[in-house]
């Protein structure tokens, strides 16, 4: 970024929703002018494609303006409804198959896959995985993709939902430990067809309901179906009319990504997932993550000041960064994946003083 070759752009959006977490404002301003940067390139070199985006550039410098218009005016209010039944189906040991059309695909892989580290929720299961791992880490949610007929392989879904693109695994010793997880045979053990359907109702708790909502594009409307398969009962529907900005990928997938951001935190703030905007559940798994985690450790130490019994005032105010640090791995050899590692890490270290 040094570089003066680098030309920077602010794309300041104000504090999170939930704080540390860049999956919702931060990288929808991202997506957004990273996606007008690729469209305008693609122009500018005048590429083959260029004439199959030509609506995109037809009043460029009006296209945020434009969104911006569409989505003050839309109103969310419905997708109430659906937050309440999608944590009502968690809260009672039920699944939601998130079930969408390959051109929608990524959006919706994006926003379910990205669930698992921010609110310490298990990820999608390989099918490759051992039985017994499978049937006590299920995700709460999947992916589905609405396929053709005769489309029912896994490499058809992979490659439908890549726009036609083939899967490309880590190939080389130099990619190390990461060719295994990323391997052709680990890939394919993601199944998103709807044979995964029945391999969940085998692994997936005994007795509990798999349910399904729908997401796709009818028409010039999105339509959101949540539904029980089999036999097929419908209990909620809405569309959602997307005329201003249809037509458009970029949008449209903008539009889609913000819709699925507000379900799923909502959703997971039922679920008592985080607390005030601070992710309680936030999984430590690399560097940055573990300061976040002291970080928020010694915010709700602090906070919880006022309730330590005076003998112990002093010895409490001494509880630093490197305290927490220590108590925060401790708490990490006996937690479990789904655990609040912030407050296992607040409490034992409370615990003493109260």
């Amino acid at each position: 970024l040094l570089s003066s070759r680098i030309e920077k752009l602010n794309l300041t959006v104000g504090p999170m929703g939930i704080t540390g977490s860049t999956r919702m404002q931060a990288s929808t301003a991202l997506m957004l002018i990273l996606g007008l940067a690729a469209f305008f390139a693609i122009k500018t070199v005048a590429h083959p494609i260029a004439k199959d985006f030509s609506y995109i550039f037809a009043k460029e410098s009006e296209i945020i303006d434009k969104f911006g218009a569409f989505f003050s005016a839309i109103d969310l209010s419905i997708l109430s409804k659906f937050i309440e039944a999608e944590s009502a189906i968690y809260k009672e040991g039920n699944y939601l198959f998130y079930e969408t059309t390959p051109d929608y695909a990524i959006s919706v892989l994006t926003d379910t896959t990205e669930r698992a580290p921010t609110f310490s929720l298990f990820p999608f299961e390989n099918n490759l995985d051992p039985s017994e791992y499978k049937l006590k880490c299920s995700s709460l949610c999947h992916l589905l993709l609405c396929q053709k007929e005769g489309q029912e392989e896994i490499k058809d879904g992979w490659k439908a939902m890549l726009a036609d693109r083939e899967l490309r695994p880590l190939i080389g010793a130099h990619w190390g430990k990461y060719s295994k997880i990323g391997s052709m045979d680990r890939l394919l053990g993601h199944i998103f067809t709807r044979g995964i359907i029945k391999l969940r109702e085998e692994h997936c708790k005994k007795g509990a309901k798999h349910y399904c909502l729908r997401i796709e594009k009818i028409g010039s409307n999105l339509t959101l179906t949540l539904y029980i398969p089999n036999p097929k009962n419908i209990l909620l529907q809405h569309s959602l009319d997307i005329s201003a900005i249809a037509g458009n990928p970029l949008l449209e997938h903008t539009f889609l990504k913000i819709l699925l951001n507000i379900q799923s935190t909502l959703v997971m703030g039922r679920m008592g997932r985080y607390e005030s905007n601070m992710m309680t559940y936030v999984s430590p798994s690399n560097n940055k993550l573990v300061d976040r985690s002291i970080r928020y450790t010694l915010h709700l130490l602090n906070q919880n000041k006022g309730n330590i019994k005076t003998e112990f005032a002093d010895e409490y105010s001494k509880i630093g960064y490197k305290e927490v640090c220590y108590a925060l791995f401790n708490e990490l050899k006996t937690a479990s994946r789904d655990e609040p590692i912030v407050l296992k890490t607040f409490s034992s270290l409370i615990k003493k003083y109260l």
